[in-house]
């Protein structure tokens, strides 16, 4: 019998203080590693679909990131198995998921063991490897991108990849190198990433495309998601490679600003971001009708 799953936890990721761009890394338990929850299954689906349709733009892989590719496959259909053997069960080379009835082959020659854990979890997951200019991209299945294109970072070290965005090189660019160079195996961590989208598609490669300028205080929440990156690094112990996974969770605003002080909390953390930091997220469409919304709700709440 298969056990029922959880909801979906949600992560609170702003609380009204001022916008200052940092790692806020937390210690990881291993049992904590992978979410399995209701939204799993039909994100496993989508993923197979996208590996399918779109796998140019959601597979890279470079030469030499086969052997960590299969430690990790190893590591996820063991985990999968030990954790969640109401949902998993592995016999050999086959790992079977009971959330979509589908077995998979681990031993598949035709496939980069990369590819072949992506199909597994619901996580988008990284390969980093280690170079002297700093860890470098060299294997990636990333399904659910926010507005970035893999393809685009395949090769490129920490600092290359995030070049794009405001203040990543001073204020966080040598923390980020420091920390990969510093994780340890058995002290894994994870942080929080966050953005407002005006879609609850999952898979969105376009570089911020300008959101929906047709809002208005009346539709502003229930036309905005808040997308929610729960983020993971993890050393491999016998590659000495470090593993970047992203778990991605929607919920439409109006769902997220329950009450009166977690608009408000928004609204304040939304007019505390640097002007560059708007632009980064193509913000400008929606902040004057969005911060209208959320007004409107803080008062409403504050008066009742």
């Amino acid at each position: 019998m298969i056990l029922p799953l959880p909801s979906p936890p949600w992560y609170q990721p702003f609380d009204g203080r001022p916008f200052k761009l940092s790692l806020a890394t937390r210690p990881l338990e291993l049992v904590d590693w992978i979410e399995i929850d209701t939204a799993t299954p039909d994100q496993l689906r989508l993923r197979r679909q996208l590996l399918e349709t779109e796998r140019q733009r959601c597979f890279v892989a470079l030469p030499g990131s086969e052997e960590p590719a299969q430690e990790l496959l190893e590591m996820l259909a063991k985990h999968l198995a030990e954790l969640f053997p109401g949902w998993f069960t592995l016999v050999a080379d086959r790992l079977h998921d009971h959330l979509t009835d589908t077995v998979h082959d681990l031993a598949r020659a035709d496939e980069h063991p990369l590819a072949t854990s992506a199909r597994l979890v619901g996580e988008d997951l990284c390969l980093m490897r280690p170079d002297p200019a700093g860890y470098r991209l060299d294997a990636a299945v990333v399904c659910f991108p926010s507005r970035w294109r893999v393809w685009e970072k395949l090769g490129a070290t920490l600092r290359e990849i995030h070049a794009p965005v405001p203040y990543y090189d001073p204020q966080v660019a040598e923390p980020s190198d420091r920390l990969l160079e510093a994780l340890k195996v058995e002290k894994p961590v994870w942080r929080l990433n966050w953005s407002l989208h005006d879609s609850d598609v999952l898979f969105q490669p376009t570089a911020h495309p300008p959101l929906n300028p047709a809002l208005g205080p009346d539709n502003a929440l229930a036309s905005l998601w808040l997308r929610v990156e729960r983020q993971t690094l993890r050393r491999l112990p016998r590659t000495g490679w470090v593993l970047f996974t992203i778990r991605t969770h929607l919920r439409r605003l109006d769902e997220v600003c329950t009450t009166a002080d977690i608009a408000g909390q928004l609204a304040a953390t939304l007019r505390g971001l640097p002007p560059e930091t708007r632009a980064y997220k193509s913000y400008g469409p929606i902040l004057a009708p969005l911060l209208a919304a959320l007004d409107r709700r803080s008062k409403a709440g504050e008066d009742s």
